[in-house]
């Protein structure tokens, strides 16, 4: 019975990786258009991640929150989100094989991440001067990214992982920046990894 149920488990395991593959296929292949509403970006987060925590914890992952008060208020795709936040958290998952911690936080922002700025000015594409940025950070203690890597990681079709498909990273970046928003990565190899997102905020709850 024992190797019956693990035989089930693997057979699951291979079919939700299949399914994954399949999914960021079409994703790349043919991109949905924003479907946007305000939304507390903290709930949207907490619902999204509550797909996860049965699987970290069995993974020996423990997860902690550190989410800003008032919650800011973005304009967005939950949907597509979701998509971006469940992805980070898997690839978060598969950086620590023998668990680890994984730490998720907001923050707000006064000026637009460098990203967002014209080359030698201090305003960012696609808004007003005083826009205001939520950061959200998710901090892996991983086995970290080397520097070559990094450079490359949000390349369509790079990957660094025997099964990977090297999409997931490249949608994650193509939402975030139809979302007027960007991504960025720190991470040095041995030392966990810690990968941000920067989003436009309409408003606090």
């Amino acid at each position: 019975m024992d190797r019956l149920r693990e035989s089930f488990k693997v057979i699951n395991r291979n079919v939700t990786h299949a399914q994954k593959i399949l999914n960021h296929l079409l994703d790349f292949a043919r991109p949905k258009p924003l479907k946007t509403r305000p939304y507390k970006i903290n709930n949207v987060i907490e619902r999204a991640i509550s797909l996860m925590a049965i699987d970290l914890e069995r993974c020996n992952v423990a997860l902690s929150m550190n989410l800003c008060s008032p919650s800011p208020i973005v304009a967005c795709d939950e949907k597509q989100l979701n998509q971006v936040f469940l992805d980070l958290v898997w690839n978060a998952r598969q950086a620590m094989p023998n668990g680890g911690s994984l730490t998720i936080s907001t923050s707000v922002n006064s000026s637009p991440p460098a990203e967002l700025l014209h080359p030698g000015d201090t305003c960012p594409k696609r808004q007003e001067e005083m826009q205001q940025f939520v950061k959200i950070s998710f901090s892996d203690s991983g086995v970290g990214i080397d520097e070559k890597s990094i450079k490359k990681i949000f390349e369509p079709f790079y990957t660094s992982k025997p099964k990977g498909l090297g999409l997931g990273l490249s949608i994650c970046k193509r939402i975030i920046h139809a979302h007027g928003g960007t991504i960025t990565v720190e991470s040095k190899h041995g030392e966990g990894t810690t990968i941000s997102i920067f989003l436009p905020v309409e408003s606090y709850s």
